[in-house]
């Protein structure tokens, strides 16, 4: 070898040292990064609760494992097979140098075992913390007999691994084949002919094309179960020609392909080739036959009697749907509705009309954050409904927590100083009625300002901060030199250092650590900072408790609480859905639900809980098994629960799916000509859905001698505006999730709300008004028309916003509509409006001004309607 190869060659070399120098290098950060971040995420799981370490530990130590086998699984499966490839070639006298670079073989079976291992692992570790722990749903699916959770907890879990290890087979035999083609071809003297002449290679090949088959057997049989959640009309489940025709093909299929499989690979040992081609096809053939009969039988058979052969399925779809979202438990009642009302039956109820919601809630938010805003950097994002004891009487109020808002501050003050150390946290709340108004029209509140002042018994607050919430998106430094803004007082900041539990203390490892992770490295150089002070992250309550359960769905729309102590809680809905109960509906992905837990948050400390509050879910007890310190062993305070709210988001959908499934008759339920629609509103100027709405009320099915809050809906039928029913859902103590629904009678006209808003707008004396409101800069707003069922009456009650079209608008309740069979009647307050409606004895000049006083403070003024023309 001359000097200049030799020079190549040792060049060459160092080349290679150092490609793999900088790749080893590379390697070696990314996994000190993955590290760094897998540490980081402990520290955040830890500063939110230690009960949440054991299921980060649980989750972390059962998805490494799985990667780690499903990694040394499709090593050796790659490297033995490489292996195998060798000495076949050997055998052929086709030996490659490339199998004496030993290390590099490793490295690319290695290389490739991690690509596939990623493939084949990705969130297969949950499926399987599901599969050994399943819980028995005590129900059987209609057609195979199997336990339900043998679809919801064992069957996903199976799938997945099964697809998973078919995934790397079929890279297997393209990897085989193409080392092959590659490293026998190569030699020259060798063509493709000589390749499959070759008894060792051809047998390596058609083994792994024999386990191939093996594997696509096992799909088949579980397309089998597959089509308990297929489709069949437009409902979920198998239908007559599937469980009549594929289904059976597929219990048999499994066996067919192997036995095709088997003739296949013996011609191919005979060398005969067509012969095994048209084995091949045979199974297709099958396919094509088998698709040409259940054509047949679908329109030969089942189409034309299409209610007579599908009515067993359309059965096991209404009662598997019904149970998926807790309908089978609705308690229905017929519901005599008086057609001549008067007053003394009104009477009967005086507490029910007393707690009736007046107020607007939209229009109340709107109002709250110009009366109770304060400051500009401080926003109510929500009123939301609660309980409390108000001087001894259950009382229904809205509530809503002042935030801070760091977009509104002035552009001069958004610093780095300012929003990482200076403006930290919201303060207090607002509570208002939302049976009454003040009278100029604006909220009543029982607890208002920046330092919380209670009043008429309304629950005092002890710790008004809130470090947590909904609008805390980012994170803040604590306990440092410069001193947190608590509040303003005139012209005066009184200032507060936080001294809950919260928060990473910042060490020099932790300041480096969390600079890198969150990009903030300024917080490295930052000279207020102490080793006493604290990082508090993941401060949305949403995304604090996803950190530490990801897997389950919560609800959008948490309801701060007043605690018993005085503290500030959020209390959010959590839920456990499945997608694969047999013959279950779907609705926006999943055809299964439980509210079967509620999370709390603590707003200065953000402590996180979880309560269950459904000990029958098996889903619940399921991951109860998985993770046994996640949930509370103590049940859910009365405190809290009194005041929160059944959610309305699964309200809404069990109400979308109640429409059509109310029916539990096949034939109906398949004419669809009982089918109901949500009862449509006229809000603003806009015709749309009503939104459900809560209210205290007494029900007998609920509770005979007590008024409890209930969460309601009307329903129409399609396409017609009369009502047919109404549901509610309880909200309190045994009660919780109750949901019973009136049906009111066929042979009787009962308006429903838009009817009544039609009536509304025909009242020649209320558009009268309305249209004089509605002109020079104002605006009329007709808030949400309640349907309030009393003993044997409906009244629909709505109120009538007066506001302006500019940013300070401050909308003003200036009138109560209230309707009653064909009687509507407008007055300034509830009580005067029934009196009006059903007759009053009362002495007229006991009764206030039809007119409330104009509030001097508003941005609005009305003279009376009669002053006008």
């Amino acid at each position: 070898m001359n000097e200049n190869n030799i020079y190549t060659a040792h060049k060459t070399r160092n080349i290679f040292k150092i490609g793999i120098f900088i790749v080893a290098g590379i390697i070696a950060l990314l996994a000190l990064f993955s590290v760094l971040d897998l540490y980081a995420d402990y520290l955040e799981v830890r500063e939110i609760g230690e009960q949440f370490v054991s299921v980060f530990v649980k989750n972390f130590l059962t998805k490494a494992v799985i990667s780690i086998v499903c990694f040394i699984f499709s090593f050796l499966l790659l490297y033995f097979s490489t292996k195998i490839i060798q000495t076949n070639l050997e055998n052929a006298n086709a030996y490659h140098a490339f199998f004496n670079k030993r290390l590099l073989m490793l490295c690319i079976a290695a290389l490739l075992a991690l690509v596939a291992s990623h493939y084949m692992s990705g969130s297969l570790y949950e499926n399987y913390l599901s599969f050994k722990n399943a819980v028995s749903f005590d129900l059987k699916d209609p057609v195979l007999g199997l336990d339900i959770s043998y679809y919801v907890f064992k069957r996903p879990f199976l799938e997945m691994l099964l697809d998973g290890i078919t995934g790397i087979w079929t890279f297997l035999i393209f990897y085989c084949i193409i080392l092959y083609f590659l490293l026998y071809i190569k030699i020259g003297e060798r063509n493709f002919n000589d390749l499959i002449q070759n008894k060792s290679i051809m047998t390596h090949v058609i083994v792994n094309i024999l386990v191939f088959m093996i594997l696509k057997a096992a799909s088949v049989w579980l397309s089998a179960q597959a089509l308990l959640t297929g489709q069949f009309m437009d409902l979920t489940g198998g239908g007559f020609v599937d469980i009549n025709i594929w289904m059976r093909f597929y219990n048999i299929a499994p066996f067919v392909i192997l036995l095709i499989t088997a003739i296949a690979l013996f011609f191919l040992v005979k060398k005969k080739y067509i012969h095994a081609v048209i084995s091949c096809f045979a199974y297709i053939g099958i396919l094509i036959i088998i698709n040409i009969v259940a054509w047949a039988t679908q329109l030969l058979y089942v189409s034309p009697n299409e209610v007579i052969a599908e009515s067993q399925y359309i059965q096991y779809n209404i009662d598997f749907t019904r149970f998926a979202y807790g309908l089978d438990q609705v308690e229905e009642y017929e519901y005599s509705v008086s057609e001549n009302p008067i007053a003394e039956e009104v009477d009967i109820a005086n507490d029910v009309v007393r707690n009736i919601r007046v107020i607007d809630f939209p229009a109340t938010l709107t109002a709250t954050n110009q009366l109770q805003g304060i400051r500009s950097y401080y926003y109510f994002n929500d009123m939301d409904v609660g309980v409390y004891n108000i001087n001894g009487k259950k009382e229904a109020v809205a509530i809503g927590a002042r935030e801070i808002a760091k977009e509104n501050l002035d552009e001069s003050a958004k610093n780095y100083l300012n929003q990482k150390f200076r403006f930290t946290h919201g303060f207090g709340v607002a509570m208002a009625k939302i049976n009454g108004v003040t009278e100029n029209g604006q909220p009543e509140y029982l607890i208002e300002n920046l330092v919380p002042e209670s009043k008429d018994g309304a629950p005092q607050i002890t710790q008004p901060r809130i470090y947590f919430g909904q609008l805390t998106n980012d994170q803040v430094i604590v306990n440092t030199k410069l001193r947190e803004l608590d509040y303003s007082e005139g012209t005066n900041d009184i200032e507060f250092d936080y001294d809950g539990s919260a928060g990473i203390q910042l060490s020099f490892g932790n300041k480096l650590l969390f600079a890198l992770r969150t990009g903030d490295f300024r917080m490295l150089i930052a000279n207020q900072i102490t080793p006493e002070s604290r990082l508090l992250l993941n401060r949305n309550i949403l995304e604090r408790v996803k950190k530490v359960a990801p897997f389950f769905k919560y609800d959008a729309d948490p309801v701060i609480v007043i605690d018993d102590d005085g503290s500030l809680k959020w209390v959010i809905d959590g839920y456990t859905t499945s997608s694969e109960l047999p013959y279950a509906q779907y609705t926006d992905g999943y055809n299964y639900i439980r509210n079967s837990f509620k999370v709390t948050v603590d707003a200065y400390t953000g402590d996180v809980t979880f309560y269950k509050i459904d000990n029958t879910d098996p889903i619940l007890l399921s991951y109860e098994k998985m993770y046994p310190d996640l949930f509370s062993e103590l049940p859910i305070p009365e405190s809290i629960i009194t005041k929160s709210k059944y959610p309305e988001t699964l309200f809404n959908t069990q109400c979308k799916i109640y429409t059509q499934y109310h029916t539990t008759d096949p034939t109906v339920f398949y004419n669809k000509n009982d089918m109901y629609s949500v009862a449509n509103e006229k809000y603003a100027q806009e015709v749309r859905p009503i939104e459900p709405y809560y209210n205290i009320m007494r029900l007998k099915e609920f509770n005979p001698d007590q008024d409890e809050m209930v969460l309601m809906l009307p329903f129409t039928l399609v396409n017609r505006e009369n009502m047919v029913s109404w549901i509610a859902v309880g909200n309190e103590g045994e009660n919780y999730g109750k949901i019973i629904a009136y049906k009111f009678p066929k042979n009787y006209t009962v308006y429903g709300p838009l009817q009544i808003e039609n009536m509304i707008d025909n009242d020649p004396e209320i558009s009268k008004e309305m249209t004089l409101w509605n002109t020079g800069g104002s605006n009329v707003i007709r808030g949400n028309l309640l349907v309030i069922p009393i003993d044997n009456i409906i009244l629909y009650v709505e109120p009538v916003y007066i506001t302006t079209d500019n940013q300070a608008s401050l909308p003003l309740l200036k009138r109560i509509i209230v309707g009653c069979g064909d009687q509507i009647v407008m007055a300034d307050t509830l009580e005067n409006a029934l009196k009006t409606l059903f007759g009053d004895t009362s002495d007229p000049a006991d009764e206030p001004s039809d007119v409330p006083p104009a509030d001097s403070n508003s941005d609005v003024s009305l003279p009376s309607a009669d002053d006008l023309i």
